[in-house]
């Protein structure tokens, strides 16, 4: 069953991801690639200080 779309701050969208289950797959579409990057980066760091998650970071250019 598909979620609803959720809008809001960089904080917002944070916190929602942050609050996702075990093998939930999101999609997370932002328009401003700064705004992204914050997003991606706080919320690697965070699952990473929990030792929640290990993360595998692929940048392309």
């Amino acid at each position: 069953m598909a979620k609803p779309t959720i809008e809001g701050s960089p904080d917002d969208i944070l916190q929602h991801m942050l609050q996702s289950n075990y093998r939930e797959h999101n999609m997370l579409v932002y328009p401003h690639l700064d705004v992204l990057r914050d997003i991606y980066s706080r919320y690697c760091k965070s699952n990473i200080e929990k030792g929640k998650e290990i993360v595998v970071h692929l940048p392309t250019y």
